[in-house]
């Protein structure tokens, strides 16, 4: 039995161009964060990104909960990241966003927790959601200070190629990092997602678990069932996918004229 609820959850289609890049080609050394390929330890809690209005910002709940699993995996920190703030600064519209530009935003301008800018019961209509318009300087200066703590950055994990390449390539690039794919959104076929020659990708969602052979796992920014977890075939034909790299920043030391003065007064 086919179970058929598909429509765009906000995904644009990017044009993968030659100043992008692919896996490894960022040239900086990767760190072996995961070799076992399962984040569902370091997850944040589970976000919709639907609630009294649709918001058709699936590429900022995915980007963002890939981030959230890095800081959890890296730095023990329980983080909330404001999707909000991204989609109104990355100009995400009704017809959704390009997971690059949602990404190029955030690492040009960085992030804030979502008290500061929430999305809740109390929001009914686009326009809410999307105000302010533009950020006013106190939000960017806000989400300015996340990037004075980390540095980030994101590569595609491939640029076409077969099935067997691409499972290959996924597998490798979960050892660094939980990675954001495109699917389309939904169809499922024995207990699993599947995807059809011919069918276009239209939601982009966070795998977070790979292994040969197996069912991969994803977390969605939609419930199925009441959870945020789903299984998709081990054959899916991803159309494309991301991983993120985040480090941070070495903190400045106290110049030696300054140490010099600590050491006279103490």
């Amino acid at each position: 039995m086919v179970k058929n609820e598909i429509k765009n959850y906000g995904f644009e289609e990017p044009c993968i161009t030659a100043d992008n890049h692919i896996l490894g080609g960022l040239g900086t050394v990767k760190k072996l964060l995961n070799p076992d390929l399962d984040w569902t330890p370091f997850l944040p809690k589970g976000e919709r990104q639907k609630r009294l209005i649709e918001t058709y910002t699936c590429t900022e709940y995915g980007t963002e909960e890939a981030i959230e699993t890095l800081e959890k995996r890296l730095f023990l920190k329980d983080e909330n990241h404001s999707e909000r703030l991204v989609a109104i600064g990355s100009k995400n519209k009704p017809t959704g966003n390009d997971p690059h530009i949602v990404a190029e935003w955030i690492r040009k301008n960085g992030l804030v927790n979502e008290e500061v800018l929430p999305f809740d019961d109390t929001i009914t209509s686009w326009s809410q959601y999307f105000s302010p318009n533009p950020l006013t300087q106190k939000l960017k200066d806000k989400a300015k200070e996340w990037l004075t703590e980390y540095t980030f950055n994101h590569e595609w994990v491939f640029k076409g190629g077969s099935l067997k390449e691409k499972q290959k390539k996924l597998l490798e690039a979960l050892q660094y990092s939980p990675v954001c794919v495109s699917v389309h959104a939904w169809k499922k076929r024995g207990g699993v997602y599947v995807k059809d020659r011919g069918d276009r990708d239209t939601h982009w969602t966070l795998l977070v678990k790979g292994n040969e052979g197996k069912p991969w796992i994803i977390r969605d920014s939609y419930l199925d069932d009441g959870n945020f977890m789903k299984k998709l075939d081990w054959n899916y034909p991803f159309g494309f996918a991301k991983l993120y790299i985040l480090n941070k920043k070495p903190q400045s030391k106290p110049s030696c004229f300054l140490w010099k003065l600590f050491y006279k007064w103490v």
